[in-house]
């Protein structure tokens, strides 16, 4: 997940914690918004980054479930 993270966004600064619990796999990206998202939280565009992250997982969800899939079936394997 940190890597296709970094593949979109053009950085290597994620770190990730993922949980599998039964049938669900729960992953956290910690420390994406650092860097220039830091400057436009802090100047009040909270709405504007918050609402980009959403457009973002909404347009690379099938990329994110891919890779999630791929991992889950080779721990299976």
């Amino acid at each position: 997940m940190v890597k296709l993270d970094a593949a979109f966004y053009d950085h290597d600064r994620t770190t990730a914690t993922t949980r599998i619990n039964g049938g669900i796999v729960f992953g956290v990206l910690e420390n994406i918004l650092t860097g220039s998202k830091d400057v436009r939280l802090d100047d009040g565009a909270c709405d504007e980054v918050f609402g980009g992250r959403v457009a973002f997982q909404t347009e690379t969800e099938d990329e994110f479930t891919a890779a999630i899939e791929s991992i889950v079936t080779w721990s299976r394997s």
